[in-house]
């Protein structure tokens, strides 16, 4: 037997990796942790901040844990959300086409994300979709910040990703 543990062994619990192969494979080198959730036993039963009206656990949180795969462009925008609001930026990462993602910290931690309404969603055809969005957030000494956008998604490897968005009214 080998001394040494594996990638997969050291960095994911070995459900997360075998349940989303294709997203804990990009999640490698950004997540360490001893847990099998990011959450408390508390965040999980709170309502999840995407405002959906479940819990953590039944909404965004099964998602950001790697425990299921989003199936719509729509439920990745939501976990990102709640990834933001939380501050998980691995999750971001992760969610975003590589060519597209910028390097550094995602969420800043002087804004604390305090709503989210979803305008629409529509799928353009089986690997394109459209989410638009507001977003509002308190921004430390500058006050309210009110974000909305219309977001691209792209489905890849039967995974759906952020590429980018148009800003629309401020």
């Amino acid at each position: 037997a080998s001394a040494f543990l594996s990638l997969t062994q050291v960095l994911l619990p070995p459900h997360r990796f075998t349940a989303v192969p294709e997203l804990s494979r990009r999640l490698f080198g950004q997540i360490e942790r001893d847990e099998m959730s990011y959450f408390t036993k508390k965040q999980n039963s709170a309502p999840c901040p995407c405002g959906s009206g479940r819990t953590l656990a039944q909404c965004c949180g099964k998602f950001i844990d790697l425990e299921e795969t989003p199936r719509t462009a729509l439920e990745v925008m939501r976990a990102r959300y709640t990834a933001y609001a939380l501050g998980h930026n691995d999750f971001i990462r992760a969610s975003w086409a590589m060519e597209k993602c910028p390097e550094g910290v995602l969420a800043d931690p002087e804004y604390k994300w305090i709503g989210l309404k979803v305008v629409s969603a529509k799928d353009i055809d089986e690997t394109h979709a459209e989410v638009e969005f507001i977003a509002r957030a308190r921004a430390g000494s500058r006050g309210a910040v009110r974000m909305h956008e219309r977001s691209r998604f792209e489905k890849r490897d039967g995974l759906w990703f952020y590429v980018d968005g148009d800003m629309l009214e401020k």
